[in-house]
Order: structure tokens, then sequence, then C-alpha cells
């Protein structure tokens, strides 16, 4: 379980729903980055925290789907590119290099 948050470049308008940060779920560990070629924000897995707990947590079909989507971890989820750079809430837009402010009142939880 997560939370996210609305960010927006009062720059150039890059908007995005958000971790902000490394943050985890119930099994994928994601990253908040940046796609150059997308020209998106987004949370991307980047790992399995649990990798070796899967026998005694889950059925086997849904850890062949978990092991599946580990093939695609790092990549951008639109364009399923490499290249994604790490972006944390408080840094500079990493498209135009302005002010990203959370937006109020636009999160969401996700389990």
């Amino acid at each position: 379980m997560g939370w996210s948050q609305g960010y927006c470049c009062s720059a150039c308008g890059l908007k995005a729903v958000v971790s902000g940060r490394m943050d985890g779920g119930f099994y994928v560990e994601t990253e908040t980055r940046y796609c150059p070629h997308c020209e998106k924000l987004d949370d991307v897995g980047v790992s399995l925290w649990c990798k070796e707990m899967l026998p005694d947590l889950l059925p086997l079909d849904r850890i062949e789907e978990l092991l599946q989507a580990e093939q695609e971890f790092g990549l951008c989820p639109s364009c399923k590119r490499p290249g994604c750079q790490p972006w944390v809430a408080g840094s500079p837009c990493p498209k135009c290099g302005g002010s990203v402010q959370a937006i109020e009142g636009e999160w969401v939880q996700w389990i």
C-alpha cells in the first residue's frame, strides 16, 4: 500500500499523480521516474522486494504473473523503453527545470 500525490510544474505544466519517491506495495518496490521519450512522470516497478518469500505467500499462477512483470522493471510503463531518470518530490521539473508543486487535495491511496 502506498500514497500518490498530484504534482504540477508551474513552468511547463508537466502533471502527474505519483509517489514522488521510492515506495513499495505488497510485492513490488517502485520509484518515481521521468521518461524523456514520453515526457511523463510515472511510478516504475524496480524490484520484487519479497521474491524469496513468494512461494509461502501466493499461488503459483500469481507468482508467475509477478515474475513476468519483473521483466519490465525499470522500463517506462507507457512506452516500455529504458532510460527513465529518477525524480524525487521537491526536485526541479525533470522536463524543463521549473518548480514542481504538490497539488493540494490531489492524492490517492493504492494497494
